[in-house]
């Protein structure tokens, strides 16, 4: 019987009829075509044209149970396999669970490198140089600082208070000179300082007041500053000038230039950045994890090239317009500059009749760019910098705007200064204001803080 067996089997080989052994044979090998399809899928070689999604097991191992070719019954066949579908869908939710965030995980989002002018930014990739961590950077500001005030803006918006600690510089510049230059008799470089570090506030030197002949403003300014707020500077510097000189990658930001915004790492002792687009740019999309609304997006992908566009005109004409303003050496170039700043007033204020931030619905970068000089035009560039033609206070559309900003997050209010602005104004540019003259305040604050109601 045996013989006879063998030589069907032959036979059906010739005649090219699957056997039995044969089409167990072709079974496995096509499990294992499916393994290996389910395995490039899950690396995102292939797609699924089907759509279940669940990943078929392996063929099992070879006995050695002597009983394995014993004929099972209808009973332990159906056994079998309603056990192997459990496993089989116990494995794909196994896969499908690492497959897929919960959702209580936030899906991690990497940083577009392109949007930042600089090298240095903070980034989750693995071995970054500048991981994102809570109260690893310090943001080194003034709230004079129009510049700084973009960054605290967005800090402010983001809900990262207690995340990233800030340092104020003092609002009115002084001598930074070390001793070395000060014995060689070199050129005072005056820019900012800490003259407000915690326990070593400075007063004011009466005596100068009536001194004609003073040109080198006091190093402070009487107002007050809740220090509770604000930590010490980095390495205890005395001025900015200090921490550029003294950082660990010094040699990148070279000498001469000594402005904020920056962020230091106090895990290196370097400088992130200097750039205040950039720093702005990394609290609004790489602290996420510690912000209290990291759903809030100021340059959202789908709005960037308007964010651009307005930024790109906004920029010269209006946040710098105000200073080719205020230090032209020439009635021409004052006059060009006043006709540009105007143009774009008038386009702002146009624009922000039809919808209620610069671009769209919710407050962009645009809006924080817009926000600080708006902050001190009435107070300080329609008077310093001779920028009469236009007033926020005397515009019902620039205000309520202003108004609608300050309001924006509860941080806001805390960012506008309105003392140290008109001192560092004021009190810092000798060439413009000899004898450090401050002028009284408007109503604008008021109005800006109640709508001028009472």
């Amino acid at each position: 019987k045996a013989e006879e067996e063998e030589e069907v089997k032959d036979e059906a080989k010739v005649e090219g009829t699957a056997t039995e052994d044969d089409v167990g044979t072709s079974a496995i090998a096509k499990e294992g075509e499916k393994d290996d399809d389910d395995a490039a899928e899950d690396a995102g070689e292939t797609s699924n044209a089907e759509g279940g999604g669940e990943i078929a097991p392996p063929p099992p191992d070879a006995s050695d149970d002597p009983t394995e070719d014993r004929p099972e019954s209808d009973e332990e066949e159906e056994k079998k396999t309603e056990d192997e579908n459990d496993a089989d869908a116990d494995a794909a939710a196994e896969v499908e669970k690492e497959k897929s965030p919960t959702e209580d995980a936030p899906e991690k989002k990497s940083i577009d490198a392109s949007i930042f002018t600089g090298s240095n930014y903070i980034s989750s990739e693995e071995g970054a140089l500048y991981p994102p961590e809570p109260h690893r950077y310090t943001l080194v500001v003034s709230l004079a600082c129009p510049w700084s005030h973009r960054t605290l803006l967005v800090r402010a918006l983001k809900g990262l208070e207690d995340a990233v600690p800030v340092a104020n510089a003092d609002p009115v510049w002084d001598s930074t000179n070390n001793r070395e230059e000060e014995d060689a008799g070199d050129a005072a470089h005056r820019g900012w300082v800490f003259a407000r570090r915690r326990g070593e506030k400075k007063k004011v030197v009466e005596e100068e007041e009536d001194n004609d002949e003073v040109l080198v403003n006091p190093a402070t300014t009487g107002t007050d500053v809740d220090d509770d707020v604000y930590v010490d500077p980095p390495l205890g510097a005395t001025s900015v000038r200090e921490l550029y000189e003294r950082a660990g990658n010094a040699a990148q930001f070279g000498r001469g230039k000594y402005t904020l915004p920056l962020l230091w790492d106090s895990e290196t002792s370097t400088i992130v950045s200097a750039e205040s687009a950039d720093v702005a740019r990394m609290l609004n999309s790489c602290l996420n994890d510690y912000a209290s609304d990291p759903g809030l997006d100021l340059y959202p992908p789908d709005s960037r090239e308007e964010i651009d566009e307005v930024n790109g005109w906004v920029g010269p004409h209006l946040n710098n317009g105000v200073y080719r303003c205020g230090f032209a050496a020439t009635q021409s170039s004052y006059d060009d500059a006043m006709d540009g700043l105007t143009r774009s007033w008038d386009r702002i204020e146009d624009a922000l009749q039809k919808r209620p931030f610069l671009v769209g619905d919710t407050v962009t970068e645009a809006d924080v760019r817009l926000f600080v000089t708006l902050l001190r035009f009435d107070e300080v560039y329609a008077v310093y910098f001779k920028c009469n033609a236009r007033s926020v206070s005397n515009s019902p559309t620039m205000m309520e705007y202003c108004r609608r900003m300050y309001r924006a997050a509860p941080g806001v209010a805390r960012t506008c200064d309105m003392d140290q602005i008109k001192a560092h104004y004021y009190r810092s540019h000798v060439e413009l204001n000899r004898f450090s003259i401050v002028p009284r305040d408007t109503a604008f604050m008021r109005l800006l803080e109640d709508g001028g109601e009472d």
